[in-house]
């Protein structure tokens, strides 16, 4: 089980010394861009343990889109399921929080083959649009 934490000064460190993860931005240029774009939300993803497990932001992007900016689970708790229940604990807190919205934006590399089996497993269907480098787009209906 998991749960999602504001970055905070227990957190914080921990998060920007993260391994960075193949095919996402490190985590302190997230949390930096959510200082520029404040209607991106970077999280930790806490375990059970109380242990910084990984990293997620979401929220609305310049479009008012809801998107799942970043997620990365550091290396020592990948594989375990925390990535996914990381996303469902997004996916409630979006219901919550952004009730008008119908869908739920994300975009993965197009060689990132894991993440895409990831995505779809969750029920993410590809939208056939690409955004930024070439990302391959991906949508999930919340209505």
């Amino acid at each position: 089980m998991v749960f999602l934490e504001e970055i905070n000064r227990d957190n914080f460190y921990k998060l920007v010394n993260m391994k960075k993860q193949d095919h996402v931005a490190p985590n302190v240029y997230s949390i930096a861009q959510a200082y520029v774009y404040p209607k991106g939300k970077p999280m930790a993803i806490i375990n059970e343990e109380k242990e910084v497990a990984g990293f997620v932001m979401y929220g609305l992007d310049g479009d008012d889109e809801l998107w799942i900016w970043r997620l990365s689970i550091d290396t020592p708790y990948q594989r375990k399921g925390y990535g996914k229940e990381a996303v469902k604990k997004v996916i409630e807190n979006v219901l919550r929080e952004y009730p008008e919205e119908k869908q739920l934006w994300l975009g993965t590399n197009p060689e990132n083959e894991r993440a895409i089996k990831f995505y779809t497993s969750l029920g993410f269907k590809d939208s056939g649009k690409t955004a930024y480098d070439n990302e391959k787009v991906f949508v999930y209906n919340l209505k």
